[in-house]
């Protein structure tokens, strides 16, 4: 751009109605906060005028602008008007876009139980709580859910136990990973850290010593299961035709929610994330 450019009128649609005049020397089009005295420039032809929906954090929504210069400028300016209207726009996409596009979804805010509920009794207190950026169970709690729904997906989150501490995440409701404190077993059993509770014993022990934070990730696709602990896989495209013993109802492959069981003993979870998988990466086994 040049200094040749002369002057842009700029009308603010607010509770004062006030117009201020701005001269434009060089420099790009900046669109602020601060009454429009930080304009550096201005582009395009000089149309009537133009109504832009600018975001504005305080909420302030309508600027007219009425530039002078060449109408060769104005058709160059007009997808900047977009860009940058499209940039102030743009809002964090909600938990169900992400769902449908198959990217990590957090579970949890490490605030509070914002998305989760009682297990099975969704009135009533779950009597969980959120302590040092962790879910944690409560003397006496119940088992926790997500309020969504899902079906094929990776899980990942991180967990730790008291000493002898025993817990459970359960995919969809149903089919329970064990969490128990194992570390030191030589021969792991259907009982113990990282197994499928009662139906397949972990491949290797890789839990750590209670009071250390161990890392879950599971991919769950139909009803075939990988988990890897603490980055080691424990369980390699395991089929699963039945549901776990105290599974929510429904069968193996139904949608259901991530749960946590809290009445078997204290246990933290934190950096619970999900990804759906869908159309051909589901039907990868």
């Amino acid at each position: 751009m040049t200094s040749g450019l002369e002057v842009w009128q700029v009308e603010r649609r607010s509770k004062d109605r006030k117009s201020t005049r701005v001269q434009a020397p060089e420099g790009p089009l900046y669109f602020g906060l601060s009454q429009f005295n930080n304009l550096l420039d201005g582009i395009g032809h000089r149309p009537a005028s133009i109504d832009c929906q600018i975001a504005h954090p305080r909420g302030e929504p309508v600027m007219r602008i009425i530039p002078s210069v060449s109408k060769f400028l104005l058709l160059l300016s007009l997808p900047l008007l977009l860009i940058v209207s499209a940039s102030f726009a743009e809002k964090k996409s909600d938990g169900k876009k992400d769902k449908e596009k198959g990217e990590w979804i957090d579970l949890f805010n490490g605030k509070d139980l914002s998305g989760w509920q009682n297990a099975r009794e969704p009135e009533v207190d779950s009597g969980w709580t959120v302590e040092d950026g962790a879910m944690t169970n409560k003397e006496g709690a119940n088992d926790i859910a997500t309020k969504e729904l899902y079906k094929d997906f990776v899980l990942r989150l991180e967990y730790k136990t008291v000493k002898g501490g025993n817990s459970g995440v359960f995919l969809r409701g149903r089919t329970e990973v064990q969490v128990f404190d194992s570390y030191g077993k030589e021969q792991p059993s259907l009982e113990d850290n990282g197994a499928i509770y009662g139906q397949f014993v972990p491949k290797v022990n890789a839990s750590k010593p209670a009071g250390e934070w161990n890392s879950l990730k599971a991919r769950y696709s139909g009803n075939i299961l990988s988990v890897y602990l603490n980055g080691q896989l424990i369980h390699d495209k395991i089929q699963l035709d039945t549901v776990s013993g105290g599974a929510l109802p429904g069968g193996v492959t139904d949608p259901g929610p991530i749960r946590l069981q809290g009445d078997h003993g204290k246990v933290w979870y934190r950096n619970l994330q999900i990804r759906p998988i869908t159309g051909k990466k589901a039907e990868e086994k």
